[in-house]
């Protein structure tokens, strides 16, 4: 975690924090994303505008499995007490529900391929899936065919290893 004050100043990061940063500077990630100072700033500016339209919204970065063999998530959440604009930033490795919509964007899925994926992460057959969707079999395979295509995959069960970290 790393806390930053209402003035963005980063106030503290946690040890586990700081041991995910060789992680993404290994990654790739450009130079303003590893920097705790920086990450934390970004996530917090974002955080404050949000909650004044979405209550209960976190913003958050998902930074992809280029390197570390699974995806980092960033995410922003204030502090609660006396108004005082203190944000801790979570960094953790993303899965599952938390990485779908990150995922989805990164490899560009249609809204379509991007529900079907949701409910193969839940466990639903393709028979079920199209069952629950009103589409026949071989329109669901086809759609599952673009989403390998896109995203470099091969089956169902690689697809799963790469959202649920298995």
């Amino acid at each position: 975690m790393i806390l930053v004050g209402g003035d963005h100043v980063v106030r503290g990061v946690t040890a586990q924090a700081r041991a995910w940063l060789p992680e993404l500077r290994d990654a790739g990630v450009s130079d303003w994303l590893f920097s705790p100072q920086w990450a934390a700033v970004a996530l917090a500016s974002e955080t404050l505008p949000a909650l004044d339209t979405q209550p209960g919204a976190r913003p958050m970065v998902c930074v992809p499995a280029a390197h570390a063999g699974r995806w980092v998530a960033l995410q922003a959440q204030p502090l609660e007490g006396g108004g005082s604009g203190d944000v801790a930033v979570v960094v953790q490795a993303a899965t599952g529900e938390l990485l779908l919509p990150a995922f989805a964007a990164w490899y560009g899925l249609t809204p379509r391929e991007r529900c079907i994926v949701g409910h193969l992460q839940a466990g639903l057959a393709q028979k079920q899936i199209a069952h629950r969707l009103g589409l026949s079999r071989y329109t669901i395979s086809d759609h599952l065919k673009a989403v390998f295509l896109k995203t470099q995959t091969c089956s169902r069960d690689e697809l799963m290893a790469i959202l649920c970290g298995g």
